[in-house]
């Protein structure tokens, strides 16, 4: 079944990039929220991820972290909401209320960490209504990302930690 769904998902996230989102940035000292995406891939990155988001918390951010994993966790993480393949219809709907509710937070900005995004990852990018959307510099991942960020390894976490805060920083406001 999962080819299947991957095609119709793979049509639901060409649609939602269609749609209409207003995108927009803030200056960094003015925004107030902030949502991270990132693949599960292990206790370690997630702990790294945590250290980078308690920097932004320090800094004044609300900061709303979420991860997926194609299989369910067997220790899910906490503070960290996970989702699966599973939380979306065949038709590519997203059915668990803690991504429906990342998808709609109109977030200051939306950090992904991690390699290209895989379809499930793709569909939260698409549908977010995030106003700045930044990820590392990926040439098959340009339509997901507003300010995308070439420099680092993504698997040297503090250097794209440290990168990401430069240029954030750097953005003026923009309509």
């Amino acid at each position: 079944m999962w080819p299947i769904k991957s095609k119709f998902l793979d049509l639901h996230i060409r649609k939602r990039l269609k749609a209409t989102v207003k995108r927009r940035t803030v200056r960094f000292e003015d925004a107030t929220q902030v949502g991270i995406l990132f693949p599960f891939e292990g206790p370690v990155s997630a702990g790294k991820i945590r250290i980078f988001a308690d920097r932004l918390k320090e800094q004044g951010k609300q900061v709303t972290l979420l991860t997926f994993s194609p299989q369910p966790l067997e220790n899910p993480l906490t503070g960290i909401e996970c989702y699966t393949r599973k939380d979306f219809s065949l038709m590519g709907a997203i059915s668990n209320e803690a991504v429906q509710s990342f998808t709609n937070q109109t977030f200051d900005y939306l950090f992904y960490f991690g390699p290209p995004p895989v379809p499930e990852m793709q569909c939260i990018l698409a549908e977010s209504k995030a106003g700045c959307r930044i990820g590392a510099y990926q040439p098959e991942a340009t339509a997901f990302f507003e300010l995308m960020i070439q420099g680092p390894d993504p698997s040297h976490w503090d250097d794209l930690f440290r990168e990401y805060t430069a240029y954030t920083q750097k953005l003026q406001t923009a309509s």
